[in-house]
């Protein structure tokens, strides 16, 4: 019925909204959070690898490992450990940050519950790949929603 249709419609844009603004905020804070890292260490081009971590922090699992591990590796080369060492453990602190910060921002939002939001994501990557973090909410969202819509119609 429409009023089905309208409250579908509504979730699909809560869900597109949300999941876009937390992984925009969280790549901003990835990104930022390198840049001052890459700064501090002195890396040449801090601010565009930054940029690019900013960029890449979209892409399922990977992320922007792609960009720091490169960073800790060619560190670790030229000889300074302390920026290698820095480096790796900032990286594994804005990995940390996505797992935490992403289904807060989520929360206050769209109101979605952190576990639904990582459940979507975490289904939706690993059945659609980089889309699936947009799909995968999306369809777990629709899913519960149509339970409650025929349990709503039907049972009631």
């Amino acid at each position: 019925n429409e009023e089905n249709t309208a409250t579908l419609m509504d979730e699909f844009s809560r869900i597109v909204r949300t999941t876009i603004t937390s992984s925009g905020a969280v790549a901003l804070v990835q990104g930022a959070i390198l840049t001052i890292t890459f700064l501090i260490f002195n890396i040449q081009g801090a601010i565009l690898w930054g940029f690019i971590a900013t960029i890449v922090s979209f892409v399922p699992v990977f992320g922007s490992t792609l960009v720091w591990v490169p960073a800790v590796i060619i560190q670790f080369l030229l000889g300074d450990y302390t920026a290698a060492i820095g480096i790796l453990a900032t990286g594994l602190f804005i990995s940390v940050i996505d797992n935490i910060l992403r289904p807060v921002i989520q929360k206050k939002v769209g109101e979605i519950h952190p576990f639904l939001s990582l459940l979507g994501i975490v289904i939706g990557v690993s059945l659609f790949g980089l889309i699936g973090i947009v799909i995968g909410p999306l369809l777990l969202s629709y899913f519960l929603l149509t339970i409650e819509m025929f349990s709503r119609e039907y049972l009631s």
